[in-house]
């Protein structure tokens, strides 16, 4: 699969790595090879999905195909439903949530935005992280 060399300008200046299906170095289980479709938590209707085309490294990671059409380094916060505090992890669905015209966890109040390729991991907190766009 070719890729093609994107540049990105204002907060995202430097270049992102794309192909088709976007593909990034992600963490993944124990026992991940090249090949396997793996879901990055439990929970099946909020969890990102995404195929391993490297087997896992000594750091836990693998280059990984994820169901994005567009990455892009925006401002989300660490809100679930009810507005409690949430810490946000890699591969965690995200919403809008117009209410308060933000990016967040809360399912209850947003519509299904696109999944987090960052992580924030103070509970409640905002951070700009990789977002992959699309449901």
């Amino acid at each position: 699969m070719a890729q093609a060399r994107i540049s990105m300008g204002g907060k995202n200046t430097g270049y992102i790595e794309q192909a088709g299906p976007i593909t990034v170095l992600a963490p993944v289980p124990v026992g991940t090879v090249s090949g396997d479709v793996i879901q990055c938590d439990s929970t099946p209707l909020t969890s990102m999905i995404m195929y391993a085309q490297t087997d896992r490294d000594a750091n836990g990671y693998a280059k990984c195909t994820i169901p994005c059409a567009h990455v892009q380094t925006i401002s989300v916060i660490g809100k679930g439903p009810t507005d409690n505090d949430v810490a946000v992890a890699f591969g965690d669905r995200l919403y809008f949530d117009p209410a308060v015209s933000q990016i967040n966890k809360d399912s209850t109040n947003g519509t299904a935005f696109g999944f987090a390729l960052g992580a924030i991991t103070t509970l409640g907190a905002t951070a700009e992280i990789l977002v992959g766009f699309g449901t």
